[in-house]
């Protein structure tokens, strides 16, 4: 999985830019944001943007109160067999939602962070290849113990 976190500040295009992106260019796309709320308005966002750009990608929308049945780690896992064969989709999600998720299976998914998710998140997170990139671009060393007086 292809993840993009886009640190831009607020208004300066960074939802317009992740749209245009999943919208002009097939492919399977998680994006992850930090209110739920305002997916519809993404969805009629991705709904214009695909008409202008000639696509007509799958889309679909995951949080708590969406009246599905199961988690939303569940809906989320289970998005790589429910559109399995489609070339373009596009997935909502809240941050929450991705930090609760392990991915497993979304090998050729970009995921799209918009906006940087809050550091006092409680949760850790791994996928399959952060080693393998840490490892080949950095010098990794165990943490030091760090004495506070």
């Amino acid at each position: 999985m292809k993840i993009t976190v886009d640190e831009s500040p607020v208004g300066v295009g960074k939802t317009h830019r992740a749209i245009e992106m999943m919208t002009g260019i097939k492919g399977r796309y998680v994006f992850a944001t930090e209110r739920i709320n305002t997916m519809d308005e993404m969805v009629a966002r991705i709904f214009d943007a695909a008409r202008i750009n000639k696509t007509l990608p799958t889309i679909v929308k995951i949080f708590a109160k969406n009246g599905r049945v199961g988690n939303v780690a569940r809906q989320i896992a289970d998005v790589p067999h429910t559109t399995e064969g489609n070339d373009h989709v596009i997935v909502l999600i809240s941050h929450e939602g991705m930090m609760s998720s392990e991915f497993d299976g979304f090998e050729g998914w970009t995921l799209i962070v918009d906006e940087v998710p809050s550091m006092f998140a409680p949760h850790s997170y791994r996928t399959p290849t952060d080693v393998a990139f840490f490892e080949e671009n950095y010098t990794l060393a165990p943490p030091r113990r760090r004495e506070w007086r």
